[in-house]
């Protein structure tokens, strides 16, 4: 009988211990991913960040990736809906404004380019899905291609 209350004691403590909230499992284990080409050169985004901000009434979702080197991508979706869709890169409503910075400069907006959104995954976790998508634009003498992205949001 005493071996059972022992089992019983490890099984409770390991539960409790060793459980894990769906919302801080996607904030602690998912890795957010950005990777590009710009003039030729990979860009591999080693701390790559998302968030969806309020703007203008609406929501911007903005991925920022940041290179080992000091380089950053930047790409932002004004009024994102939370919807697969195709983004021409300009201002206003529905439009993806796109940035790169070479680290030793301020950033260069874009002038043209695309942003899309291929899946949103709201099965993995409960507070917000995953976003991924590609990208390509050209901002000032950068050209941005074979751009990718895969991002927790969180709602």
């Amino acid at each position: 009988m005493r071996t059972i209350k022992i089992f019983a004691v490890l099984l409770v403590f390991s539960s409790v211990f060793f459980s894990c909230d769906k919302a801080q499992e996607a904030v602690n284990t998912y890795l957010n991913a950005l990777s590009a080409t710009v003039n030729g050169s990979a860009f591999t985004s080693t701390n790559t960040n998302a968030a969806k901000n309020p703007s203008n009434g609406a929501t911007q979702l903005t991925i920022d990736g940041t290179a080992s080197n000091g380089q950053r991508i930047t790409v932002a979706i004004n009024n994102y809906t939370g919807a697969n869709g195709t983004f021409a890169v300009g201002s206003g409503a529905g439009k993806a404004i796109c940035a790169f910075n070479a680290g030793t400069s301020s950033d260069v907006i874009a002038t043209t380019g695309t942003v899309v959104i291929t899946n949103i995954d709201n099965s993995q976790y409960t507070n917000g899905p995953v976003v991924s998508g590609t990208f390509s634009f050209t901002a000032g003498t950068y050209a941005v291609t074979n751009g990718n992205f895969s991002v927790f949001v969180a709602n």
